[in-house]
C-alpha cells in the first residue's frame, strides 16, 4: 500500500468514528453503558464477518487470524475505550466527548517516542501541541456549557462524585487506552493480514459485550423497545467499529506514529459538525475556532513530514 494511500485509508477510518460518536450519545440518552456496549460491539463484529463471509476474496482470511494478537487488542478497543467512552457520553455530551478522547493524541505520540523509539522532531511535537491546544480550546468552552451534568452526583465508596467529573475522567480513560491500541497495533501488526486481524478484534469485542450482557442481566427485548437507542447504538457499532477499524488496521502499518497522532485530531472535528447536523448542540464560536487550530496543526504535520522525507531522499543520494 503506497503512503499517500494508507493516510488517505486512516483518515477515512478516522471520518467514520467521527460519525459514530453523535450515534453513540444518542444512544446513552435511552440505554445504560453496558447495552450500548453490547449492540455496539455485536453489530459491528457480524456486520463486518457476513462481508468477510460473502466475499470470497476476504473469506480466506478467516483462517489466518492471529488470536495472540487480536484478543488484546478486541478487549482494549472497541472493549475499554468503548465501554469507557459510554459511561462519559451518560454524563457529557458529543463535544466535550469528543475533545477529551482526542487527549489519545498526546498518548499515541508519547507512546511512539518512548515505546517505538520513533524521533520527534521539535517541528512535529510543536504540531502536536498546537493540535492539543485546539482540542483543550474546544473542551473548556464545551464543559462550561455542559447542560447533562449540572448538579448530579454519583456515589463512588460513599463519597458523591459530580457526575460531569466521572464522565470526563472516563474519557480521559478510553483516550489513553485508545493510544495504547494505535501504538501495540503499529508495534505488533507488521506482518499481519489486516482483515483477519480485524475480524479476530471484532470477535474479541463482542465477546467481552456478551460477557457484559450476561454479567449485567441485559434484556434483549427491553433495548428493542427502545427504538431511537437501539438503532443509534447499531449505527455506532458499524461505524466505528466495523468499517473505521478495518481502515485503522490497513493503513496502521505504512503510516508513521506522528500521523496518526494527528489524524485523530480529525475525529472531534468531524463529531462536532456531525451533532450539529443530528440536533446534538450547535459549536460556539470558540469551538470553531478550537477546530481551525486542529486543521491547522495537521497541515504543518504534513509539511515536516515531508520535508524529513526529502532530506532522507537527498542524504541516500
Amino acid at each position: 500500500m503506497r503512503k499517500e494511500t494508507a493516510l488517505t485509508g486512516m483518515i477515512t477510518g478516522m471520518v467514520f468514528w467521527g460519525f459514530a460518536n453523535p450515534f453513540s450519545d444518542i444512544s446513552m440518552s435511552y440505554m445504560s453503558p453496558p447495552e450500548g456496549y453490547f449492540l455496539e460491539a455485536v453489530s459491528g463484529a457480524l456486520a463486518f464477518i457476513a462481508i468477510v463471509l460473502l466475499v470470497p476474496r476476504l473469506r480466506r482470511n478467516v483462517g489466518q487470524i492471529p488470536w495472540q494478537l487480536a484478543i488484546p487488542l478486541g478487549l482494549i478497543m472497541p472493549g475499554l475505550c468503548f465501554y469507557l467512552g459510554n459511561i462519559g457520553y451518560e454524563y457529557g455530551t458529543v463535544t466535550i466527548g469528543v475533545i477529551l478522547l482526542s487527549t489519545e493524541v498526546v498518548f499515541t505520540a508519547l507512546g511512539g517516542a518512548f515505546i517505538l523509539g520513533e524521533k520527534l522532531s521539535t517541528k512535529s511535537f510543536l504540531a502536536i501541541l498546537m493540535g492539543f491546544v485546539g482540542v483543550i480550546i474546544v473542551g473548556v468552552n464545551g464543559q462550561a456549557h455542559n447542560p447533562e451534568a449540572v448538579g448530579k452526583t454519583i456515589d463512588i465508596v460513599g463519597h458523591s462524585v459530580n457526575a460531569g467529573l466521572v464522565g470526563a475522567v472516563c474519557f480521559i480513560l478510553s483516550a489513553f487506552f485508545s493510544g495504547l491500541f494505535a501504538v501495540y497495533v503499529r508495534k505488533n501488526a507488521a506482518d499481519v493480514e489486516p482483515i483477519a486481524l480485524t475480524i479476530g478484534q471484532l470477535i474479541a469485542g463482542a465477546g467481552f459485550g456478551i460477557v457484559i450482557y450476561f454479567v449485567s442481566g441485559l434484556d434483549l427485548q427491553s433495548m428493542y423497545s427502545r427504538t431511537t437507542g437501539f438503532w443509534a447504538a447499531i449505527m455506532a457499532g458499524l461505524l466505528g467499529s466495523a468499517f473505521a477499524f478495518l481502515l485503522f488496521n490497513m493503513a496502521s502499518e505504512h503510516v508513521s506514529t506522528r500521523q496518526t497522532a494527528m489524524t485523530l485530531n480529525l475525529i472531534p472535528v468531524i463529531a462536532i459538525a456531525a451533532g450539529a447536523l443530528m440536533g446534538r448542540g450547535i459549536p460556539t464560536l470558540i469551538q470553531v475556532l478550537g477546530a481551525g487550530i486542529v486543521l491547522a496543526s495537521l497541515f504543518f504535520l504534513e509539511v515536516d513530514e515531508t520535508s524529513e522525507t526529502v532530506e532522507v531522499t537527498d542524504a541516500q543520494n
